[in-house]
């Protein structure tokens, strides 16, 4: 299954690779995150925000969507994509959940990985995702953090239409 899952996502990644998600989002924010998606995610699934509040980020950008695979599987593709990117990747593995932070010159982006029954992720409640069987929900995220602040993938404001 990973090896398909793979085939899969790196076909959709040609198809898929530069395609916008929110139109006047930070080019900045939104570029660093269109480079960390996975192939086949849904560019309807994206938003951005900013926050005047001191406990927040100054502004954010961030996608999400399902994509058939393991979280492991799926976890290895972003990996993978994100090192041949440049990105300078840690990663953290849980039974349902997957974390990576790609670390880039002074640029950071977040990818949780998380299947069905995870009990929390950095950014996403459990009550947030319903994926299908066989797929897993990935959520990919970055911020402009305020002065001071230490986590750039702490969990961002709820977003309000």
């Amino acid at each position: 299954m990973r090896v398909t899952a793979l085939v899969c996502l790196t076909a959709i990644a040609a198809l898929m690779g530069s395609s916008g998600c929110v139109p006047g989002a930070n080019d900045e924010l939104k570029g660093a995150v269109e480079e960390a998606l996975l192939p086949g995610m849904d560019p309807g699934s994206c938003e951005w925000g900013s926050s005047t509040y001191e406990n927040e980020p100054k502004s954010w950008y961030g996608c999400w969507d399902y994509v058939s695979g393991d979280p492991a599987g799926v976890g290895d593709t972003v990996q993978s994509r994100l090192s041949s990117l440049g990105f300078e990747v840690s990663r953290d593995d849980a039974d349902l959940t997957v974390e990576l932070t790609g670390v880039r010159h002074s640029g950071t982006v977040c990818v949780d990985v998380l299947a069905p029954g995870v009990v929390s992720g950095r950014n996403t409640s459990p009550e947030e995702i319903n994926p299908d069987p066989g797929e897993v929900f990935v959520d990919v995220w970055t911020a402009h953090l305020r002065d001071g602040a230490t986590d750039p993938c702490a969990e961002l404001p709820a977003w309000e239409a």
